[in-house]
């Protein structure tokens, strides 16, 4: 609607919680990652933007062989009105695709209605699994596999995941590594491109 287009001032309190074993913050190639962020918003105006927002990002690595770093991650989103708000505001809601979720698609476009326009969700669920080798001269060559879904159930049903496999090569310089991924779209629909390439500064994750 046109009010969701209007500007809209809201107060946004974040504790979080952060635990970090890796080895490198750059290039990590051994330990874990986990974070827990929880937003709590109260509107001015109105009671659109009175929600909590979680968030849950998990990270591991792991190096087997000196040039191979596998890499997992899981990340949860889940965002629930409180008071007499019912609704959550389309610039809030989880959003996945594109070069940090799943590579393949365009950017926030995993899921999209009839106009091609993104479509949200309270709740989101995405993972990854990269395989991460070091060909030498500071190039390393990656393959991955991503999926993700994205629900308007806050209780976490109704998902329908939406994946892609790929590979990328990166240069790795003094501030992390740039680089360059091809994602293909698994059971792609009959509108979509079969993939997407993706640039990149620093790690998806």
């Amino acid at each position: 609607t046109d009010d969701a287009l209007e500007p809209r001032s809201n107060l946004v309190i974040t504790p979080f919680v952060v635990y970090d074993t890796r080895d490198s913050f750059v290039r990590p190639r051994q330990g874990l990652f986990s974070e827990l962020k929880v937003d709590i918003s109260k509107g001015f105006q109105n009671s659109t933007d009175d929600f909590t927002k979680y968030r849950l990002d998990m990270r591991y690595f792991r190096t087997p062989f000196e040039r191979l770093t596998l890499g997992l991650m899981g990340r949860a989103g889940n965002i629930r009105p409180f008071g007499d708000n019912e609704i959550i505001p389309q610039d809030q809601l989880f959003y996945l695709g594109g070069i940090n979720s799943v590579r393949g698609y365009d950017e926030n476009l995993l899921f999209y209605d009839a106009q091609g326009d993104p479509v949200g969700g309270k709740s989101a669920i995405n993972g990854s699994i990269e395989g991460r080798i070091d060909i030498g001269y500071n190039f390393e060559l990656t393959t991955f596999f991503d999926t993700g879904s994205v629900s308007q159930d806050p209780n976490f049903k109704d998902f329908v995941f939406r994946s892609s496999f790929g590979m990328g090569l990166l240069y790795q310089t003094i501030i992390g590594p740039i680089g360059i991924f091809y994602g293909w779209k698994i059971d792609p629909r009959p509108e979509e491109a079969p993939g997407q390439w993706h640039f990149t500064i620093g790690y998806t994750f």
